[in-house]
């Protein structure tokens, strides 16, 4: 992958030791390093280069200086609350994604009480479900906290969120929490919540072992952890994309204190954060910061 996105954990570290200097040479003619980025272009294109080759001091600078007809483009607000631009946008979006959902409940009623299942109909019929799912992802760079994703949930889901999945609205995105193999699921998958009462279920993407990609109905009950999934950390985004991406940036480093000796490791840290999520986008990035006056002292 990136080298400049954010490591991987756990056994996946070993991508990035194999872009290490020293290692890359024994490959010779077999390494080869891809310069061009082609999911995403205009100033957004041109910004992530910034960012990634200047650092983040010449990309906050660039980014204040955009027109706003840049598909990139950076907003303040008080870090009392959720920012009116992305509140709107979750419920635009919650609002398509649930009249969607409910267009969904013909195919379901036949296969109420199956577990699993997978519908060459259902598929279609749910495809253009999983459109509209992909045209928006809202990033956060932690799950706690003010502007975290669990601040986003709270907000937009209100009691519903302590209530479970069998009260979460029609449409709502979700994410598996674990590795389920049995099901077809990864710990990061994201689906969306389909049916009614008894017909509730959760509709997800799977690979299957033939290795095509389809469509899998799973009641909640076999699903060992879900969450919602209307924001994502930007770890969780890893691998994904969408239309328009909005990220939430509460300034990180004024939180943790850095020593002298820490501070260049923190500013990577933080460079690699914004570069995974906007990144993510195909077409568009609101980053969304928080107000001078707002801000706590560093």
């Amino acid at each position: 992958g990136d080298p400049d996105q954010l490591p991987p954990v756990g056994s996946g570290a070993v991508w990035h030791r194999l872009q290490q200097g020293d290692i890359r040479q024994q490959f010779n003619h077999g390494a080869i390093h891809l310069h061009q980025l082609y999911r995403n272009r205009g100033e957004l294109a041109n910004l992530s280069g910034v960012l990634r080759d200047q650092g983040s001091l010449a990309f906050w600078q660039q980014l204040s200086l955009l027109s706003e007809s840049a598909n990139i483009e950076q907003h303040h607000y008080s870090l009392n609350g959720i920012p009116k631009l992305l509140a709107q946008h979750l419920q635009d979006h919650s609002r398509t994604l649930k009249r969607l959902a409910e267009g969904l409940t013909p195919e379901l009623v036949d296969h109420a009480y199956t577990s699993t299942m997978t519908v060459a109909n259902l598929s279609v019929a749910a495809e253009p479900l999983f459109n509209c799912l992909d045209r928006l992802m809202v990033l956060c760079p932690r799950r706690r906290g003010l502007w975290g994703v669990d601040d986003v949930h709270r907000a937009l889901l209100g009691q519903c969120l302590d209530a479970g999945v069998a009260h979460w609205p029609l449409g709502t995105p979700v994410m598996c929490g674990e590795n389920q193999p049995e099901l077809g699921l990864a710990n990061g998958d994201v689906g969306l919540v389909v049916g009614e009462g008894e017909n509730r279920r959760l509709l997800f993407r799977v690979i299957p072992d033939q290795g095509e990609s389809t469509i899998s109905l799973i009641h909640p009950a076999r699903l060992g952890l879900v969450e919602p999934a209307l924001a994502l950390t930007i770890h969780k985004s890893q691998g994904s994309e969408s239309d328009h991406v909005i990220l939430l940036w509460p300034d990180v480093s004024t939180e943790t204190s850095p020593t002298v000796d820490c501070r260049n490791t923190i500013s990577n840290y933080e460079r690699r954060l914004v570069y995974t999520a906007i990144t993510r986008a195909r077409q568009r990035v609101d980053l969304i910061t928080v107000k001078a006056s707002t801000r706590s002292d560093g």
